[in-house]
């Protein structure tokens, strides 16, 4: 509501992301410190400012890592996940029950199963992944990622750790796309469709494809949340 607010971190060069614990009782935070080396690392805050772990493992920082399903407690994989990886991967998404990563590699969007490709040490791309510029959240449920192919918004089914099926939902330009509680939504920020200049918020059902534009403004807006 804007009041009572707590710094909770200062003296950051810049914040890359954070992500909420599932718990809602912290966050955790990719931070970059200005300092010739090793400038990334990762705190894990209290909203409440009393509690603040830093972990200080570059290799990991950037997205590796995350969050266990509980929301007790920041976890960081195994060195043998990120060898099988290609070397150019990092801000990889977890799923919601962090048994997958989704992450763009060679320009598409790939998928690896964290405990199989840990154990192994070995990955394969399954060889029908769609071409994907950037990935922007996995459905509460994990069985959809939403990301973005020329600047346009698509989606992807997953069941078990392979693609099923996938979908050019905006066919125009949009961002900052997100789900609903439920998955059956999306929110995101597009172009005007009476052809002005604009940016627009809009509703979309992910099944029937049915639109709505529900700002007509001449403002800009970022960084959507349901409620």
């Amino acid at each position: 509501d804007g009041e009572e607010q707590i710094e909770l971190i200062k003296n950051q060069f810049r914040i890359h992301d954070f992500w909420w614990s599932p718990r809602s009782h912290a966050i955790l935070v990719a931070l970059e410190f200005d300092r010739p080396t090793n400038p990334m690392e990762n705190w894990s805050v209290t909203i409440d400012g009393e509690s603040r772990k830093r972990r200080q493992m570059s290799k990991w920082a950037e997205g590796w890592y995350h969050w266990d399903v509980e929301g007790e407690d920041v976890k960081e994989p195994r060195n043998r996940l990120l060898e099988a990886l290609p070397g150019s991967v990092s801000w990889p998404k977890w799923s919601p029950d962090r048994k997958y990563i989704a992450f763009v590699a060679d320009g598409v969007l790939a998928l690896a199963d964290v405990d199989v490709t840990s154990a192994t040490g070995s990955w394969f791309l399954q060889q029908n992944e769609p071409p994907c510029q950037k990935i922007e959240e996995w459905s509460h449920d994990g069985k959809r990622i939403l990301f973005y192919v020329a600047d346009e918004i698509c989606v992807a089914t997953v069941d078990k750790g392979q693609f099923k099926a996938f979908v050019n939902l905006s066919l125009f330009k949009g961002r900052d796309a997100t789900w609903n509680p439920d998955s059956s939504r999306i929110a995101f920020v597009g172009r005007d469709q009476g052809g002005r200049r604009t940016s627009e918020i809009y509703i979309m059902d992910t099944y029937s494809g049915e639109m709505k534009q529900i700002t007509h403004t001449n403002s800009d807006y970022f960084d959507l949340h349901w409620r």
